[in-house]
């Protein structure tokens, strides 16, 4: 297996940012000036500074993410973390999470609807759902003080 680049910055309770496909761990540049968390940020392989790897399914992702940030993370990250492995019925892994959970969808998002969000927001004790206006798929990167300022709100509430 080639080398997995993970960018490990700032100090604090972690966040895992996982990007989405073709993308990289550049997807969440902005996000990195939110202060007072640790941000874990890998380049799936084949992607970023990551090397190809020996990747067959979905389910290899979710596995070397987990093997990634295991060492570096919180239990709830890597709770977090099988929740993604288990994405094809996720709804008794998010009734069973016992963290809070920030769901955070684009008012605009057709791949991940806002109704989509909050069922999924519905499910997870303590959830948080923000919707962000005029946004789609990569609200992170289309509205990215919005995005930043609901993670920042949630940091908050939760602490």
């Amino acid at each position: 297996m080639d080398a997995l680049h993970v960018l490990d910055q700032g100090s604090g309770p972690a966040i895992a940012w996982i990007h989405g496909f073709p993308l990289s761990s550049r997807t969440f540049a902005r996000q990195l000036e939110i202060p007072g968390v640790r941000h874990l940020a890998p380049d799936l392989p084949g992607f970023g500074r990551s090397g190809q790897g020996a990747i067959e399914s979905i389910d290899d992702y979710a596995v070397i993410v987990r093997e990634a940030m295991e060492s570096a993370s919180s239990p709830g990250t890597c709770q977090a973390l099988r929740a993604m492995a288990a994405r094809a019925d996720s709804a008794p892994v998010l009734r069973a999470f016992q963290n809070p959970v920030l769901v955070v969808v684009g008012s605009r998002d057709e791949l991940t609807p806002p109704s989509d969000a909050s069922r999924m927001a519905s499910m997870a004790k303590g959830s948080a759902l923000v919707e962000i206006p005029e946004a789609a798929h990569l609200s992170n990167v289309e509205q990215p003080e919005a995005f930043n300022d609901a993670v920042t709100r949630f940091l908050t509430r939760i602490r």
